[in-house]
């Protein structure tokens, strides 16, 4: 993203996306006002019990919303990609190895596609609702547990690039 307005249009790309996914309508704000508070169950970890629980609560409406939701999803799941792989050009391009940007990419790459996996198998878990799909449910928290894992992971090596660029610098 060699750019500014690629880079702009990143930025404002994450915003949109994250203002989607939380704030909107169909944001997991919304969900949460109509499931008692518990939410969006791909931010958390989840059995189940819990998943068909929640979904018993659910009145027409949440159903709809619910469904948006992640469907939307998607959306801030490519927006943040996009913006991850500009900051990844961001941090690491004053570094030599390209070792620490591949990991950095994986990192990302194995997030994005363990969110999308992970999208698809609820939003199955969700349409066919009332059919418990013990299964699915156990597989989908899996790949939101491997998301979740990879933020860190992912917040590390940026930590990591800033940190190499910050001694390349004052070298």
């Amino acid at each position: 993203m060699k750019n500014k307005w690629s880079k702009i249009g990143s930025i404002v790309g994450f915003v949109i996306a994250f203002y989607l996914v939380e704030l909107s309508p169909w944001g997991s704000r919304s969900i949460e006002a109509l499931n008692g508070g518990y939410g969006t169950f791909d931010m958390k970890q989840y059995d189940v019990k819990t998943v068909y629980s929640v979904l018993a609560n659910y009145l027409p409406e949440g159903f709809i919303r619910i469904k948006y939701y992640y469907l939307v999803d998607f959306i801030f799941i490519i927006a943040f990609f996009i913006f991850q792989m500009m900051i990844a050009t961001l941090v690491y391009k004053n570094i030599k190895s390209q070792i620490p940007r591949k990991l950095f990419v994986g990192v990302a790459l194995i997030r994005a596609l363990a969110d999308a996996i992970e999208n698809i198998l609820l939003y199955i878990i969700i349409t066919s609702y009332p059919s418990e799909h013990v299964n699915l449910v156990n597989l989908s928290n899996i790949f939101t547990q491997t998301k979740l894992r990879m933020i860190p992971l992912w917040i590390a090596l940026l930590l990591i690039g800033i940190i190499c660029n910050h001694i390349r610098v004052k070298n």
